[in-house]
């Protein structure tokens, strides 16, 4: 569902204007389109061959001049290894941030009563919104994109043609349950492509002074939401080019070395940016600007649903980051970290594999005297060659290139072991045998590895908490009518409260659990637990 809301709050068109400001705004806009972009544009190469390597294209490069990607040919001499260990690497830090689900606390403003139910029917509320939005799925897609691109995105909207459930009572004053349309917040996974920035050297997207999210729209959807464009044809700035060009090119990866698949390309798509102005001196509560086309179609003096003084982002969006970059707004990724390691650890096991069927196979000089029949010289054993001997000429003698395979070998292992040095993922944190048979060496190992990756799962549950706190916002906004809202309770029984937004108070607090969201390794667990039971020296009766 696109994240433009159609009534909340009301953005009023432009048509009733002045058309010449309208215009010089939207070229204002297309401006810093073009300007923020260049600011990304060198950045958007390592995002493909992220995705490339992801897909087992270990020799894809990306040609910066063609902008696409290129794999080259391998030539008929080479042996073609394609190795793939940064997939089970990135699966195995990944599962890391989605063992567990995130649990929302709301706490009270006070000790009074009141506040505690309010508080009490907030968190439902938000965990209501986090099963009805699927909000599980959407991050496990967030964290995909920001694993590649190093950032990712939810973004909030409104839908005013949702349904919501309300009390009602019918002729015979009875209190019935019934569906109506009451409108209801949504949220959107945003990626790293639709998404530039003012100032790059702000490593966080609340400290933007400016923000614009770049989409397309196919032609007829976008003369349906904004009217004012069927007035007059778009103009040629509202082609999608290279905007539309980056789902294209993601989805021709496919696994392996065979290069890319072509796809049927978009067409009749217009570009619709949203700029996004923060607080500041000018506009004290933020600015929007919507362009379609190349048009200007909507503006306010004013942030979407009074995000304007939130303590940490004003813009209708929270933002998932892979690793930290301080100064660094395009940081990088975990992925990119690896790139180097795969491609060497590749050529390596190539070369090896070569020099094993030159060594096994080795060249053999035969001079044109001799007249070796074609096909003569095979890799049969007890072969017999009938050679033309003539005086003085030598006979043939076969070139046995060295063995460098003891030496490969070490620099693969090498190699392996700066996988899990750099990655941190090691292989009991992967399922593998650790060496270790104590339940409290393997629970050992998992806390370390978990210790390296529980700032980067800290900052995804402040990130949720942020988005909880801007769905409480939206409600307030929004939940007028009291509606019903129900979650799955403990034991597995449902539980439903009536919710509206004056049961919200600002002042209460919104928290994730701090570890929350951290895995735990149950088998270890049990194996020190059964250690622990037979080390216990119990009295004889």
């Amino acid at each position: 569902m696109d994240a433009e809301q159609p009534t909340l709050p009301g953005l009023p068109t432009p048509d009733g204007g002045d058309p010449e400001a309208a215009s010089k705004l939207a070229s204002e806009v297309l401006r810093k389109h073009t300007q923020y972009k260049s600011y990304r544009q060198p950045h958007e190469g390592t995002w493909f061959v992220n995705a490339a390597m992801l897909r087992g294209q270990q020799k894809a490069t990306y040609d910066a001049d063609a902008a696409m990607l290129v794999v080259p040919q391998t030539p008929s001499y080479a042996i073609d290894v394609p190795l793939n260990k940064i997939m089970p690497k990135h699966k195995a830090r990944l599962a890391k941030f989605f063992k567990n689900r995130p649990r929302p606390v709301a706490v009270p403003a006070s000790t009074d009563y009141q506040d505690l139910m309010d508080a009490r029917a907030t968190e439902i509320a938000i965990r209501y919104q986090m099963e009805r939005l699927g909000l599980e799925t959407l991050y496990r897609r967030a964290r995909l994109w920001a694993s590649v691109c190093g950032r990712a995105y939810w973004w909030f909207g409104y839908d005013e043609n949702a349904l919501g459930r309300v009390k009602q009572t019918d002729e015979f004053g009875k209190e019935i349950i019934q569906a109506a349309v009451l409108g209801d917040l949504t949220v959107e996974v945003g990626t790293a492509f639709e998404v530039l920035v003012a100032d790059p050297t702000l490593a966080y997207i609340g400290d933007q002074p400016e923000v614009q999210r770049v989409r397309t729209l196919p032609r007829k959807d976008a003369l349906a939401k904004f009217p004012v464009l069927a007035e007059e044809p778009l103009s040629s700035e509202g082609a999608i080019a290279d905007t539309q060009s980056t789902r294209d090119k993601l989805a021709g990866l496919k696994a392996g070395q065979q290069g890319l698949v072509p796809v049927a390309p978009h067409k009749d798509e217009v570009l619709l940016i949203e700029h996004f102005v923060a607080p500041c001196a000018s506009y004290p509560q933020g600015r929007r600007i919507v362009v379609c086309g190349g048009k200007l179609v909507a503006h306010e003096d004013r942030l979407p649903f009074e995000f304007w003084d939130s303590p940490t982002n004003p813009y209708p969006c929270v933002e998932f980051l892979d690793l930290d970059s301080p100064g660094q707004y395009w940081s990088t990724t975990f992925i990119e970290q690896l790139v180097p390691l795969q491609r060497a650890l590749n050529r390596v096991v190539e070369l090896t594999v070569e020099n094993i069927e030159a060594v096994s196979r080795p060249k053999m000089v035969v001079y044109k005297q001799h007249k070796l029949p074609d096909g003569a010289y095979t890799s049969a054993a007890g072969e017999i060659l009938e050679l033309t001997w003539i005086p003085g000429l030598p006979e043939p003698r076969i070139i046995q290139p060295a063995s460098v395979s003891g030496d490969c070998w070490n620099i693969i292992n090498l190699l392996l072991k700066q996988f899990d040095d750099i990655s941190q993922i090691h292989t009991a944190s992967e399922g593998g045998g650790s060496g270790q048979e104590s339940g409290y060496q393997t629970n050992l190992l998992q806390e370390a590895t978990d210790a390296v990756h529980a700032p980067d799962i800290r900052r995804d549950e402040l990130a949720i908490e942020e988005a909880a706190w801007k769905m409480r916002r939206i409600m307030k906004l929004t939940y007028d009518v009291p509606r019903l809202v129900a979650i799955g309770g403990e034991h597995s029984l449902g539980e439903m409260v009536e919710f509206s937004s004056r049961q919200i108070n600002d002042a209460a607090e919104i928290r994730i659990q701090t570890g929350s969201m951290l895995p735990e390794l149950k088998a270890a667990r049990a194996q020190a637990a059964m250690e622990l039971y037979k080390s216990v020296v119990r009295p004889s009766p």
